[in-house]
């Protein structure tokens, strides 16, 4: 949703103001977990580069048959973004299978690193959707997500300098010491 407020300030996207794309963001955010739902393996074909660009691709199509052409060229750089975010956070939070992050140019996978964005611990013993969304790991993670990217959300959407400038730093500095205290010492 950070990135969708930011790429509305782009003059081509300002009539895209509507609630609902705020919305579509952060669906596209979470678009790559459709693997799980839909039987493919966990960070496979879904969480790569060519998955963001093919989905950003099919959204504006339908944008551009709405008779929105100018914006629609604008929904593929800035939704392939969004979505491809979500396996890179997967790289950077320490766990899990590895991602192919660049496939279909480049099919090496890349394994977590450690420390860079330690949200939970990794898990495959928690059953089905709702076992996972009420695992205490889960529910500490969306805590420290909230904690990290509430402010940069809110720095986006502000309309004074100083206070997006005092949201942006204060998201980073508990990025920043979440990383600190999860590190190995």
């Amino acid at each position: 949703m950070t990135v969708w407020a930011l790429a509305r300030r782009v003059p081509a996207l300002q009539p895209m103001e509507h609630k609902g794309w705020l919305a579509a963001a952060a669906v596209a955010g979470c678009l790559p977990d459709i693997d799980s739902l839909i039987g493919l393996s966990h960070r496979g074909p879904t969480h790569t580069l060519g998955f963001a660009v093919a989905a950003s691709t099919l959204l504006a199509a339908a944008v551009a048959a709405s008779g929105k052409r100018r914006e629609a060229l604008w929904m593929i750089p800035t939704f392939a973004l969004i979505v491809w975010l979500h396996p890179v956070m997967d790289f950077l939070n320490g766990g899990g299978p590895s991602v192919a992050l660049f496939a279909p140019l480049w099919s090496r996978a890349f394994a977590p690193v450690a420390g860079g964005l330690p949200l939970h611990g990794y898990t495959t013993e928690v059953g089905g959707l709702f076992g996972l969304l009420l695992d205490p790991r889960t529910v500490t993670g969306m805590i420290m997500e909230a904690a990290i990217f509430g402010p940069l959300f809110a720095a986006t959407i502000v309309q004074r300098r100083s206070l997006e400038i005092v949201l942006g730093v204060s998201g980073a500095v508990v990025w920043i010491t979440f990383a600190a205290l999860a590190s190995p010492r």
